[in-house]
């Protein structure tokens, strides 16, 4: 692997703690601002992949952070997040 490719694997898979920990806090206040969002809308406002938005969901949501309810409304399955802390 050559240094420019080496370069380009480090800074996409690995994300120094600071910028995971800002990526958290803004998470949580987009959930905040937005009460009651959807999976999809957050997978679709988020610049991140797929999977390091699930991961940090899914650390928001074991720290008790974030919380979704799921329900049905005509006939379908809806899901919605909602934040369980203040964001200052």
């Amino acid at each position: 692997m050559d240094e420019q490719r080496e370069t380009e694997w480090i800074f996409r898979y690995f994300i120094k703690e600071e910028t995971v920990e800002a990526f958290d806090r803004i998470l949580l206040a987009f959930i905040s601002d937005n009460p009651g969002v959807s999976s999809k809308d957050i997978y679709v406002q988020s610049p991140y992949s797929y999977k390091t938005l699930s991961d940090r969901i899914a650390v928001l949501t074991k720290k008790g952070y974030i919380r979704l309810e799921v329900g049905e409304q005509e006939g379908k399955i809806t899901e919605k997040w909602y934040a369980t802390v203040a964001v200052a």
